[in-house]
């Protein structure tokens, strides 16, 4: 299986690297190089979530980034090709105490995700598109506790992360608004996991403690389906042209 998701790898940034050699031969000389802060303003909706500590008595803090960066180059003068590269990752600290003991209880969500697209303008500035991207999605988890035992503190830690790959399809529209070299661009749209590869996230962390954690899987499902790997998508770009 690790062999078949490295040669997907590779043959993923193949036909990347095809795709814009042979669209090069052919393409106009105007790129657009835009950072999309949608995943930032995203990931600060996640920082400020706290936790009611009269119901659960616990103290949260959270650590929250997300961007995306992206180059376009125009293959006429109403179609174009597009690279994004996307970062996203959400990450949560309980902390409890409670008669001299003390725990906290860390656990973190990221994505990497490399994207293909392709756009059709409709007009000098409406466009249609289709995606298509691979997403690596990882899940860690580390507790710690502090104890008394005798009369000795003692300290005690655990951690395990697991990861699954994901290949992805998905359809956007937008508005691409030019101001000289300056370019602005919001745009939404909807991406769906196409496959999943590897062993679940249940299945994996289940077999780092030696337990069974595969009802699990639906929670991870959620997650993957809506939020890091498919689900609504909303962009605001800003970049330059050249």
């Amino acid at each position: 299986m690790n062999r078949i998701i490295s040669n997907m790898k590779k043959y993923l940034i193949l036909l990347c690297l095809t795709l814009f050699v042979t669209v090069g031969i052919f393409a106009r000389e105007e790129f657009t190089f835009t950072v999309d802060v949608a995943p930032t303003l995203l990931a600060s909706m996640f920082s400020n979530a706290e936790t009611e500590e009269d119901l659960l008595e616990f103290n949260t803090t959270s650590k929250c980034f997300g961007i995306g960066v992206q180059i376009e180059q125009m293959v006429t003068d109403i179609s174009s090709v597009a690279l994004r590269f996307a970062y996203f990752g959400i990450g949560f600290m309980e902390s409890w105490q409670e008669a001299g003991e003390r725990a906290e209880l860390d656990f973190n969500f990221y994505a990497l995700t490399f994207e293909g697209q392709g756009r059709y303008y409709l007009g000098d500035t409406f466009f249609v598109g289709g995606i298509f991207g691979f997403t690596r999605l990882t899940s860690a988890f580390s507790g710690t506790a502090f104890t008394k035992i005798d009369g000795v503190r003692v300290r005690e830690t655990v951690s395990i992360s697991a990861s699954r790959n994901y290949f992805k399809l998905g359809a956007k529209l937008g508005w691409k608004f030019d101001f000289d070299y300056f370019v602005f661009e919001p745009s939404f749209g909807y991406d769906f996991n196409a496959r999943a590869f590897g062993n679940t996230f249940g299945q994996q962390l289940g077999g780092n403690i030696g337990d069974d954690l595969t009802e699990l899987d639906e929670a991870f499902d959620i997650l993957a389906n809506y939020i890091f790997v498919g689900g609504p998508r909303i962009s605001l770009a800003f970049g330059i042209k050249f």
